[in-house]
């Protein structure tokens, strides 16, 4: 692991997606509203996401954090499933320890349902969203909905944007066609979208 990354939860972020993350963050620092991070996992990057604004934001952190569900759908996916990280029965534990011991719990706000399931339940005002749930092509669908929340002037960071998940780039791909949002930026594995007016 990179010295940059040193200290923090394990996770599949490299240190340029970790960099991409902080850009965005300090082009909405001005904007009012939370942040929203979709697939979590033990916290990587929602230690950084929640370490660069504590004390001005909150973070909702949306995700499963349970081994048989991602069975389930693992066994939708066949051999799709191997790409990702096993889920550990003990992730959210984990998770919510990592959170504690780095200072963050007064930040970062876990809600363990799925993505389609959340979204019916929490109408948060956001100015930044992460998306790095299941990187199937229907389920990064489902996350983007989560953008009409967004005001305008905030971004959404698409992870994994990489020709090992078609399923992102193609959600990605037909997503860049909105006119409610302007791409500014690639770095490493994810690509940033702000939003410049309500089309959505």
């Amino acid at each position: 692991m990179v010295d940059f990354l040193q200290g923090l939860p394990t996770g599949a972020l490299l240190e340029e997606d970790a960099h991409c993350l902080l850009r965005s963050l300090e082009r909405v620092e001005q904007l009012k509203g939370d942040c929203l991070e979709v697939g979590s996992n033990l916290g990587l990057s929602s230690s950084i996401i929640a370490s660069k604004i504590k004390g001005t934001s909150r973070l909702f952190c949306v995700d499963i954090w349970s081994r048989d569900t991602w069975d389930e759908i693992a066994l939708k996916l066949g051999d799709r499933a191997d790409k990702y990280p096993l889920r550990e029965k003990d992730a959210f534990i984990q998770f919510w320890a990592n959170m504690t011991r780095l200072g963050l719990s007064q930040v970062v706000v876990p809600i363990r349902m799925r993505s389609d399931q959340a979204i019916k339940v929490f109408k948060p005002t956001l100015k930044f969203a992460f998306i790095d749930g299941c990187h199937e092509y229907e389920f990064v669908k489902q996350d983007i909905e989560w953008l009409k929340y967004l005001a305008i002037g905030g971004e959404v960071v698409f992870h994994d944007y990489t020709t090992d998940f078609p399923g992102v780039i193609q959600a990605v791909d037909e997503f860049r066609s909105n006119r409610s949002f302007k791409e500014v930026e690639r770095g490493g594995l994810c690509v940033t979208f702000k939003k410049r007016r309500n089309l959505f």
